[in-house]
């Protein structure tokens, strides 16, 4: 996984000094055995989020320059789904799809990071739900209910979402997947008038 953060990054000159800390990947391997692929595709792509929406653990962007950030998210974006892409997991693509979508879409109303933290979990966990043959439907739930509530108009919590979505993956060990989403209380709550 570290290599493949540091190469994508050596495309932007900027070697990080030091090895990112895992973030999602700690939560799959809590979840089930490690896989390289998995939890080398979800930092990938977690990478190329923060450097469009929040804080890169290893590009450091001269000050201004919002395209360096913006191109090498979507070149982190496209090489974790890549890894995901080319074993041919088709339902794995399209969950980490919606997970991009819908965060670009909270970020757009001005939702809490903590939101896309939730959402985040949500997707580690369905990755670990698909690799034991649950449905795709079951783990892009939350999503669906996402989706939905702000096509209505209304306030979500989407941690209460996600918690109540978090049955149908069929989690061996679900505890740190719930501990994940408690973990943010209410503060991962979308406003209906986007403020």
């Amino acid at each position: 996984m570290q290599a493949l953060v540091f190469e994508t990054a050596e495309a932007f000159d900027r070697r990080p000094e030091a090895a990112p800390v895992l973030r999602w990947g700690l939560l799959y391997a809590a979840l089930t055995a490690w896989s390289e692929r998995d939890i080398s595709a979800l930092e990938l792509m977690y990478e190329g989020y923060l450097l469009h929406y929040r804080e890169s653990r290893v590009v450091q962007s001269p000050a201004g320059d919002l395209e360096t950030g913006l191109l090498a998210g979507d070149v982190f974006y496209a090489r974790g789904l890549r890894l995901i892409a080319t074993a041919g997991d088709i339902d794995a693509v399209v969950l980490l799809t919606r997970l991009m979508s819908t965060c670009s879409v909270l970020r757009s109303i001005g939702t809490p990071f903590e939101a896309d933290d939730v959402l985040w979990a949500s997707a580690t966990a369905g990755l670990v739900a698909l690799s034991s043959e649950v449905p795709r439907v079951d783990t892009v739930k939350v999503f669906d209910d996402v989706d939905a509530g702000l096509e209505r108009g209304e306030d979500l919590d989407i941690a209460a979402l996600a918690l109540a979505a978090a049955p149908r993956l069929r989690l061996p060990v679900p505890a740190p997947l719930l501990a994940e989403l408690e973990s943010v209380g209410d503060r991962a709550t979308a406003p209906h008038d986007g403020a």
